[in-house]
């Protein structure tokens, strides 16, 4: 299959190749995104460097055991290692550490989180790099759309022209059903079917994951818990709706099991006033996203209604969230984060929050008196001097709110993350 061009997942590969300050590099996410094309698109051919399947890793503490006969590689690439293999990988990487003290590893599978920060606290320096689904950028960059793609970056606070907009909307609106797996993008360029690649996705790859997290959780309840985050899209998740005859801790684990799949993403209640969102978080407001808007289409039977609609429409309100998460974990690292109003009574929320400095509230216009409420509080509650509203519209707003067209989101927040990190 072609490769596309996945410019910061490469460049941070590449930086953890050329800087030594971890001893393993984690690449994970939902099957088929791309994680081992990334990995082979940097790594290949570089000096020094050794790809092993992991069904085949167990040799290595034969081949570069106490005095191996050949050059030992100064990093060692472990590729599509399943979930039932994860523990055995782990314990190989230490042996080997502790024979090589300088041997570096990458590690490319799924539901590997909850085993990064387990060895992260077992002396091993893990860093974690999640692989996404395409951004709107990287789509209109493949599809050869390079004007419109330099267009948005270029260009973050400039309202677009009447024309650009219905241009960048009908495109926005194709790459929502179409979704962000490249085998589906690839598959709209050479005028595939795509609903059917989505429909085999869902029959197959996806199905398969949650058949290989048996041990953890049935198939029955991790497509119940799945299809809750769906009818549940951008709210508050209750946990007594997901799986059937379970309680709220049981129900828990299983979300766990998706999230470390990387077919959903977890939105983080954040409480902070500082710069630092995870510094005050509550557990209680959990919130969930589907991790993206093609396989989501397949999920919910091929319907998917864009044109004219409201964003909240309840027919768009679910794509919309999980195009706007996708498009954030991409610039944040795979950290989202929301607010909500801790007050009994009060159902006050804020979709997302956006990782700059300050923090930049984010939520979806809906048509109704008090639209901008729950927008207000956060700015007052937390003294935040702008906040952002995702419409259909070219953009607009005033001193302390812009208007965004939606697609936007994406290439707006990376600049504002880069203007703060520049300050």
């Amino acid at each position: 299959m072609q490769y596309i061009s996945r410019p910061i997942y490469e460049h941070a590969v590449r930086q953890w190749y050329t800087v030594p300050d971890s001893d393993v590099l984690c690449v994970h996410g939902a099957p088929r995104v791309g994680k081992t094309s990334v990995v082979r698109q940097v790594l290949t051919n570089l000096p020094g460097v050794a790809f092993y399947e992991a069904m085949r890793a167990g040799c290595l503490l034969d081949v570069f055991g106490q005095a191996p006969e050949g050059p030992v590689p100064d990093i060692v690439v472990i590729d599509d290692v399943a979930p039932g293999r994860i523990v055995m990988v782990w314990e190989l990487v230490r042996a080997l550490k502790e024979r090589h003290p300088s041997m570096r590893f990458v590690i490319v599978g799924s539901a590997l989180m909850r085993h990064i920060n387990e060895q992260s606290a077992a002396t091993l320096r893990v860093r974690s790099l999640p692989i996404h689904p395409l951004g709107f950028l990287e789509y209109l960059h493949f599809l050869g759309r390079d004007k419109l793609a330099d267009y948005l970056e270029q260009n973050v606070d400039v309202a677009p022209s009447a024309g650009m907009h219905r241009l960048l909307m009908r495109e926005w609106q194709a790459f929502v059903a179409v979704g962000g797996l490249p085998e589906f993008v690839l598959g709209y360029r050479n005028d595939q079917n795509v609903e059917e690649l989505q429909r085999h996705y869902v029959k197959s790859p996806l199905t398969d994951a949650l058949r290989q997290m048996r041990r953890k959780a049935s198939t029955d309840h991790l497509v119940q818990a799945l299809d809750a985050v769906v009818e549940q899209a951008g709210e508050k998740f209750f946990l007594s709706r997901a799986v059937r005859g379970y309680r709220a801790f049981q129900a828990k684990k299983v979300l766990d099991v998706l999230e470390d799949l990387g077919i959903v993403l977890r939105c983080t209640h954040t409480d902070a006033k500082g710069d630092d969102l995870s510094a005050t978080t509550n557990e209680k407001f959990l919130r969930y996203a589907f991790f993206d808007t093609g396989v989501l289409r397949a999920w919910c039977g091929g319907r998917v209604h864009l044109a004219d609609q409201p964003l909240r429409a309840p027919s768009v309100h679910r794509y919309v969230d999980a195009f706007v998460a996708r498009e954030l974990a991409i610039v944040q690292e795979g950290k989202l984060y929301w607010w909500r109003r801790e007050k009994t009574g009060s159902d006050a929320a804020v979709e997302f929050v956006a990782a700059t400095r300050p923090p930049l509230p984010i939520t979806l216009h809906q048509n109704k008196p008090m639209a901008l409420q729950a927008l207000r509080l956060m700015q007052q509650d937390k003294e935040l001097g702008h906040a952002v509203l995702l419409d259909r519209v070219s953009g607009g707003g005033h001193e302390d709110l812009t208007v965004l067209p939606v697609y936007r989101v994406g290439p707006y927040i990376a600049a504002k993350i880069a203007q703060s990190s520049i300050f």
